[in-house]
């Protein structure tokens, strides 16, 4: 029995040409509006549907809601003209398996309808049997290993007995954040805020009314009803101090009544109001040291880490390499409509044998800058810059990183076309959604 495909689209010619390009290989029905998609969803078993964004009667994103409620495990590919980031995102997170912006590209199309249901299969395969208990575990991490097998361990026997702080420790760009989202989906209070504050980026001034709030004219240019502080916003959830080492030590004090006494004072205020959330906190600098050189507080320090957690470094987790490049690859050729599906083995032996000092983020970086600025349909040893910018960024020496490199030459071809970016992307050579996807990532 051939898969099935739906199609939803308001575009009569695209569907008729889209049913003729994949009867052959699947039972193709197509329909022209929300409501008629979802009336026969509750009719006849779909394995997977092509929606459009923009129906006559719907918006197609809100649409795919009411999807997943009548058929949770059925693979959704957006088919849209409408090629701005912001809505590939938002795709994405409601569970669309991949994106594709008009014209569209057919074999392209193919290849995310097969690897869409070749995951559905597999599952579907490993879901529990009838009348098993199913599990209501979160989803795992991007990678697992054994030490952080062993932290979800120790954190998961510790979220379910009160709300001890956890203090996480790793070099920058390890995946700190991502093990306290990690933590808190295990925690019971999954279904409550996940509140992030990062440190190094607050000013001496601005540390306690982020964190604690102010009330109404606390200070000049206050606003006039005044403000919930992080720790407010947080609720009975989790408020995750990044990068704690970098906290002024005078707000230190504050901080730590706030964990030692669970309540706080907004700024300018004096009512107690009690703090029901977690703290976890984390930092990549060794807080030991910073305390011996007094720029931490001793006994900060020791209330928050009743529970550490260590992220070891990606050079020592070599055999994660791999596993996290196929992902983000995954990742990234949906979000920018790449052509790129797998690497090849001397690739492969390239990105192990690299040391990643900015370990996660800056493996993440690499294969997102291949799926922006390359093209072909498997990553080469040509296509990887290890230890160095690209050559084309090579005339930007105050760039400090990739994304300062290629948003300085951004700007610079979008001034030299006059801002035209389909212009400015053919000189690139980028596609230009592809760099409509850039010059909004990077705000320019």
């Amino acid at each position: 029995m051939l898969p099935s495909l739906l199609l939803v689209d308001d575009d009569l010619g695209l569907t008729q040409a889209l049913t003729l390009s994949l009867a052959p290989d699947y039972t193709v029905k197509a329909v022209h509006s929300g409501q008629a998609a979802l009336a026969h969803l509750q009719q006849e078993k779909v394995d997977c549907v092509l929606l459009d964004i923009g129906l006559p009667d719907c918006d197609g994103l809100k649409l795919i809601k009411a999807m997943r409620r009548l058929v949770p495990e059925m693979v959704i590919i957006m088919v849209t003209g409408a090629d701005e980031i912001d809505d590939v995102v938002r795709a994405v997170k409601l569970g669309a398996f991949a994106y594709l912006a008009k014209p569209v590209n057919l074999p392209l199309l193919r290849r995310h309808i097969k690897e869409g249901l070749k995951q559905q299969a597999e599952s579907v395969a490993s879901a529990p049997a009838p009348g098993a208990e199913a599990s209501a575990a979160p989803a795992p991490l991007l990678y697992e290993s054994k030490p952080l097998a062993q932290a979800l361990a120790l954190a998961a026997r510790v979220v379910e007995r009160g709300p001890t702080p956890i203090l996480i420790c790793g070099e920058t760009g390890t995946g700190k954040g991502v093990l306290a989202r990690a933590i808190h989906a295990r925690s019971r209070a999954r279904h409550e805020p996940f509140v992030t504050v990062n440190c190094a980026a607050l000013s001496r001034e601005l540390v306690e009314s982020e964190l604690f709030g102010y009330g109404r004219g606390a200070f000049t240019g206050a606003r006039r009803e005044g403000r919930k502080g992080r720790f407010a916003q947080a609720g009975s959830g989790t408020i995750f101090l990044d990068e704690i080492g970098a906290m002024p030590l005078e707000s230190q004090a504050k901080l730590l009544s706030v964990v030692e006494d669970r309540f706080f004072c907004p700024v300018g205020g004096d009512a107690e109001i009690p703090v029901a959330a977690r703290v976890i906190a984390a930092t990549n600098v060794d807080l030991s040291e910073a305390v011996a050189r007094g720029t931490f507080r001793q006994d900060l320090f020791y209330r928050l880490n009743p529970i550490t957690l260590e992220i070891p470094p990606l050079r020592k987790e070599r055999e994660n390499i791999l596993p996290l490049a196929r992902h983000f690859l995954m990742v990234f050729r949906n979000l920018c409509q790449s052509s790129f599906t797998a690497i090849s083995p001397e690739a492969e032996a390239r990105l192990r044998a690299h040391s990643w000092p900015g370990n996660v983020r800056e493996l993440r970086n690499t294969i997102e800058r291949i799926a922006l600025l390359e093209e072909g349909e498997k990553i080469e040893p040509r296509h990887l810059f290890l230890g160095g910018p690209p050559p084309g960024l090579r005339p930007l020496p105050e760039a400090a990183d990739f994304d300062s490199a290629i948003r300085a030459l951004i700007r610079e071809r979008l001034k030299q076309n006059g801002g035209n970016v389909a212009q400015a992307a053919r000189s690139l050579k980028m596609a230009p959604h592809k760099l409509r996807y850039r010059i909004k990532q990077l705000g320019l």
